[in-house]
């Protein structure tokens, strides 16, 4: 996968010292393509669980391969507690869990708002959160599409990874400020549009 990732255009990954090589952690990012699970993991140093939409586990092939790569089922149009007391369970059992809080991809440039769930599993995890930001990648796989494209001229996707942050003692209103403004902060718009 990451051979033909290199194909498409390439994978640029920034600050991944930053990630914490053991114990819990919540990793957040933002939702620009159907391979994004994919792209945090490869710039990661560790192995990531991660939420992916429950009608992905319905699609004959995936439902056996998803479990694989380590992801777990989500409903994403509703609170889903299930989802939830499993990604703590991952997290007190010293693991890293990678969740997109916006829910859905974004169909054009920018974010769609952060789902309050983040917020909960960052405080009630105690783990260290940190904010994988990612830019440029929609070419490869643009917003409807389930293929990837080779891009010309060559430009890579990025991954940029912010610093760990704990939230003892934090509201959900002050996380989704913070996780707000590391996704803007980290986000690299000017230089390769998402």
């Amino acid at each position: 996968m990451r051979a033909t990732f290199e194909w498409a255009g390439g994978l640029r990954v920034e600050g991944a010292d930053q990630v914490p090589r053991k114990g819990p952690l919540l990793v957040v990012a933002n939702h620009v393509t159907d391979l994004d699970p994919i792209l945090v993991q490869f710039a990661c140093r560790r192995p990531l669980h991660f939420m992916a939409k429950r009608e992905l586990f319905a699609m004959p092939g995936l439902k056996t391969l998803l479990p694989w790569f380590r992801a777990y089922p989500v409903d994403t149009d509703s609170p889903d507690r299930a989802a939830l007391r499993h990604t703590l369970r991952l997290l007190e059992a010293g693991q890293a869990v990678l969740v997109f809080p916006e829910g859905r991809l974004a169909p054009g440039p920018g974010r769609l708002p952060l789902k309050p769930g983040v917020a909960r599993i960052a405080r009630r995890a105690e783990a260290p959160v940190i904010v994988a930001a990612i830019s440029g990648a929609r070419p490869y796989m643009p917003y409807g599409t389930t293929r990837l494209r080779r891009v010309r001229p060559r430009r890579p996707a990025i991954v940029r990874w912010g610093s760990p942050r704990r939230f003892e003692g934090s509201n959900d209103a002050e996380i989704l400020a913070w996780l707000d403004a590391e996704l803007d902060r980290l986000t690299t718009d000017g230089e390769h549009p998402v």
